[in-house]
């Protein structure tokens, strides 16, 4: 019907070609089979009522040169809701028996209907929507460009609005789209990032409307890119102040020809079902809302792209959902952050694709690619072309090793810093900065690490563990433990032993790792555990990693000689360290004796009171003070009461 148009009072042009009418086009009339006749021309345009898409025949009955009829044949797109082998729904419910069906029509097809009015047998025909599937290479208006034909697009068809290289499918009828929406294509995986890092979007200057952001591929390549713009209120807009790409977001991308990106939000009503506010992974399977539902649950396929984002500072990853069934009662999540979308598989959603952004400083459980050592030796920093590396020794557990680190983090303030990239100023050794702050560094010697490998004997995001933070335990004291058994006491809180725990012995003194050992109880000296490990920890509660000294004393351990004697004051008001005596005030309670002990002994790891009244209790005549360095020695004074 749109190849019909208006040429003069009593002529019509057909497909470019001009033809005689019998009577005043204004007076034509178009006629559907078996049908009424309707007016062919509405104020010199196609009666709206004609779709473009009908087909059309122009008849001259008379021979006379001139045309005298139009005949068109009515047609109805639907969408096919429901497939069985004996019916169709579209719109309305067709039987195989009674109408006229093309064989292979399936679920979610489009189809075009003739009414039974409109056919020989009077038995409605039904035939398969022509179906395109590409992506959009030029729009003009509302006529798109698909695999190098143009198509017009009929008004109300695009359920999604065209975009310029998103993958569309069509449903077309004689060359008119019908039906337009994003295809699957644009919410398969590897059209999928995860925004790690991201600048402020431009305002101003040659780059504004642009955004500069880190983005996570599901291959788990990580890159810089450019956005240029952003799916905002149904169409793509600039970068700018009020649009800019999130941290920690999933976006659906497509790429313009100067290689710069076009993000969208994931549309999760492409999925059968989407999970937030995350509170639970475990066995294969997260806890959180489904439709404003808490308490659900949805399982991982196995093949699922899954961005991990670790609340300690390491780099985001991208994991399998079958390596996410190795996660036990992990609960270290930000729910708000965390969402999966999910696709059914024999009637059950399973996750394809998420984000799981763990709590600050909680690091993501292991998956097989974090590795523990041990520094054996002094770290430098080598230059190797335009690259720089720290060339370290390590004891990997089984063999000691050098290896070359490209990226770190150090620990400053209570806190690790983000991760930095080795360069000619990377430090090898503890260090205090600039604001006076103490800098505990990865590849100082006899520090225990953790590390991935990136191949050819690089390692990367080398953190040092002998510092205390979240998950990070630090130096601890192995205060029970018996052999076979799945659990180990530190510091005197159980924690699980699992089969993917990595054990590993070195005498941190020597700087000398072993092969053999196993875990042992610390030394307890007067209710004091000599600390004889370091230990990292996941939030189920389970060990991830614990190095175990051989000689059950860490290095680090403070000695006797370390301990200085400060000042007497209000409390200890005369100290003989000859003979090891302290003169106490009349009436001191325990706990303030020991409290001024730990400030007079500096270096002492405990100050025990061996008083057998409580500590609220006023201490008496040749009560003992125990001061105890960290390796377990001890000096003992006596009390004695000021007159």
């Amino acid at each position: 019907m749109d190849d019909i148009e208006y040429s003069d009072t009593k002529e019509i042009k057909v497909d470019g070609t001009k033809y005689k009418t019998d009577e005043a086009v204004s007076s034509l009339k178009a006629q559907a089979f078996n049908g009424a006749k309707v007016d062919l021309f509405k104020s010199k345009a196609i009666n709206t009522d004609l779709k473009p898409y009908y087909t059309v025949n122009v008849i001259d009955n008379d021979n006379d040169g001139k045309v005298d009829t139009v005949v068109y044949l009515p047609v109805t797109v639907a969408k096919v809701t429901y497939a069985g082998s004996s019916s169709i729904t579209a719109g309305k419910s067709y039987k195989y028996a009674d109408e006229n069906i093309a064989d292979g029509i399936k679920k979610d097809d489009y189809v075009v209907i003739v009414d039974k009015d409109n056919t020989k047998d009077e038995k409605y025909s039904i035939t398969k929507a022509e179906m395109i599937t590409g992506k959009i290479e030029a729009i003009k208006g509302t006529d798109v460009k698909v695999d190098g034909t143009w198509y017009k697009t009929i008004d109300g068809a695009q359920k999604d609005k065209y975009s310029l290289n998103d993958e569309f499918t069509l449903a077309v009828v004689n060359g008119f789209v019908c039906h337009a929406e994003e295809s699957d294509g644009v919410i398969s995986n590897d059209k999928v990032i995860l925004v790690t890092k991201a600048d402020a979007a431009k305002t101003e200057g040659i780059n504004a409307g642009t955004q500069k952001i880190k983005a996570l591929f599901s291959d788990g390549t990580e890159k810089e890119i450019t956005v240029a713009q952003l799916w905002v209120s149904n169409k793509y807009q600039d970068m700018g102040s009020d649009v800019a790409a999130a941290v920690n977001t999933l976006y659906t991308f497509t790429t313009k020809s100067n290689g710069e990106y076009k993000l969208k939000a994931i549309d999760d009503t492409k999925y059968d079902a989407a999970m937030s506010t995350i509170t639970k992974v475990d066995d294969g399977k997260a806890t959180g809302s489904i439709d404003s539902q808490a308490g659900k649950t949805m399982r991982f396929a196995d093949t699922a792209a899954i961005f991990v984002v670790p609340g300690n500072g390491d780099d985001a990853k991208v994991i399998t959902g079958k390596a996410l069934g190795t996660w036990k009662n992990i609960t270290d999540i930000t729910g708000a952050s965390s969402y999966l979308y999910g696709k059914k598989d024999g009637g059950i959603v399973y996750a394809n694709l998420g984000v799981i952004v763990m709590n600050d400083q909680s690091a993501a459980p292991s998956s097989g690619d974090v590795q523990y050592g041990f520094v054996t030796a002094d770290s430098a920093v080598v230059k190797e072309g335009d690259d720089y590396y720290v060339s370290m020794t390590i004891w990997n557990g089984t063999s000691e090793v050098t290896v070359k680190a490209d990226s770190y983090y150090d620990f400053v303030d209570g806190n690790f810093t983000q991760k930095t990239d080795v360069d000619e100023d990377t430090h090898v050794k503890n260090y205090t900065n600039s604001a006076s702050k103490s800098v505990v560094v990865a590849f100082a010697k006899q520090t225990p690490i953790s590390y991935k490998t990136t191949g050819d004997g690089v390692i990367s995001e080398v953190r040092p563990l002998n510092v205390t933070k979240g998950d990070y335990l630090g130096a601890v004291a192995v205060t029970g433990y018996q052999d076979g058994k799945k659990y180990v006491s530190i510091d005197g809180t159980d924690y699980d032993l699992t089969s993917d725990t990595v054990q590993m012995f070195v005498d941190t003194d020597a700087k000398k790792g072993s092969t053999s050992g196993s875990i042992t109880e610390a030394n307890e000296v007067h209710g004091y555990f000599v600390k004889n490990a370091y230990a990292v920890k996941n939030s189920s509660n389970e060990i991830e990693f614990i190095l175990v000294d051989t000689q059950n004393n860490l290095n680090i351990n403070t000695t006797e000689g370390d301990i200085t004697v400060g000042k007497t004051g209000a409390v200890i008001t005369n100290k003989d360290t000859n003979k090891n005596i302290l003169t106490v005030a009349a009436g001191t309670k325990g706990d303030a004796l020991k409290t001024a002990a730990t400030t007079m002994f500096s270096g002492a790891a405990e100050i025990v009171i061996s008083t057998g009244a409580k500590n609220t209790d006023a201490v008496t005549a040749n009560t003992v003070v125990y001061v105890i360095a960290g390796n377990g020695d001890v000096i003992s004074y006596t009390v004695t009461m000021a007159s």
